[in-house]
């Protein structure tokens, strides 16, 4: 393992660093563990994030897109269809992500419903078969090219591991961040 420790050293000023090797910096895709991280990270590097807070305002993507991608999201932090039902009852961002802005609070709409239990457990069942029934295929679209673990997080990279490749990784302050490869069936 790399370890990175200039001052000026950030998992996001190294992806910008190994933009410039790739053919096309756009079409790579990072898992950043940390939420707020993934957030940040369209404005600082060139790759696209799997998902974050505000990416359902991106250009082009459905909010369909967006929902599979919260799904996949969850999905590698290891979230199972409890975990997905306690974020869907005490986390604005859980909530946003799956029913939009809208649904967690009145002061985003003046036609806000708050969600209601069926509602939640309607979604927790389609988040279970959808963990039930990941696949090579989910896991390829997009593929991953990165994954960034807070190392101060416990950070469950069991189902990244089914799926991808890890290289040896480079500690860059707080961060770890590996390079991915998918797996071949």
């Amino acid at each position: 393992m790399t370890t990175r420790s200039s001052p000026r050293a950030s998992a996001e000023a190294r992806l910008e660093e190994l933009s410039r090797e790739d053919v096309d910096p756009h079409r790579s895709t990072v898992l950043a563990y940390d939420m707020i991280q993934a957030d940040d990270l369209p404005s600082v590097a060139p790759q696209n994030v799997l998902w974050a807070r505000h990416q359902h305002i991106f250009a082009g993507m459905s909010w369909q897109e967006n929902k599979e991608r919260y799904y996949q999201f969850v999905y590698y932090l290891n979230v199972d269809e409890r975990g997905l039902d306690y974020l869907l009852k005490n986390d604005f961002v859980a909530k946003i992500a799956l029913f939009g802005w809208g649904r967690h609070t009145d002061r985003l709409s003046s036609d806000a419903r708050p969600l209601t239990h069926g509602e939640i457990a309607a979604e927790v069942r389609r988040y279970a078969a959808y963990r039930v029934n990941f696949s090579a295929a989910n896991a390829a679209n997009p593929t991953l090219s990165y994954a960034v673990i807070n190392n101060e997080a416990d950070g469950d990279l069991t189902n990244l591991d089914k799926w991808y490749e890890r290289d040896e990784g480079e500690v860059i302050g707080k961060y770890t961040l590996y390079r991915l490869t998918l797996k071949s069936e």
